[in-house]
């Protein structure tokens, strides 16, 4: 059985989501052995999602964060041009970016690492490369939090570094 916490309409959504991961259901199971399965699945699904689990606590998910970061450069003013972009670098390599916003014409790259770890200073020399590659410069990076030598790097290659906490800080003070 799911826990009593998960709301109804959660179950619903999470229901239509195995189904469409599952093609055509599972329609040609009994539906005990189908619902033992669903259970499982929707079980791991939110776990996946980053849904209240059993054994932690609320885990911020990639989907969530990124909505954070979503509603964050709307409400400072920025445009949305691209969400989970690839482009291609002038070394021919192709690079992943989660956004592209835009703010008084000028395009930055946005590289959102929804980890339960600090996140280091490789994945800030990762992110210079790759938007340098793409002729792109100021990215943004969004995280829980960010090493020592994560902040002394970006300060030095006009990074920016942005917290969960203080998006959630920004939102919430607006204005």
């Amino acid at each position: 059985m799911l826990p009593a916490h998960f709301s109804s309409h959660l179950k619903t959504v999470l229901r239509i989501k195995i189904f469409r991961y599952l093609g055509t259901g599972l329609s040609g199971f009994s539906s005990g052995f189908a619902g033992s399965i669903e259970n499982l699945f929707l079980l791991a699904l939110y776990s996946y999602r980053g849904y209240p689990s059993l054994e932690k606590g609320f885990k911020m998910s990639a989907t969530s964060l990124k909505e954070l970061a979503i509603r964050y450069f709307r409400e400072k003013g920025y445009i949305i041009l691209e969400e989970d972009s690839r482009l291609e670098g002038v070394d021919g390599i192709l690079r992943s970016f989660d956004l592209i916003v835009s703010k008084g014409g000028k395009k930055q790259l946005v590289w959102i690492k929804p980890w339960n770890r600090t996140v280091g200073v490789n994945v800030a020399i990762n992110m210079d490369k790759a938007s340098n590659a793409v002729g792109l410069t100021q990215p943004i990076i969004i995280a829980e939090k960010f090493s020592a030598h994560a902040k002394a790097y970006a300060n030095r290659k006009s990074i920016t570094l942005l917290t969960k906490r203080g998006i959630q800080r920004a939102l919430r003070y607006r204005r």
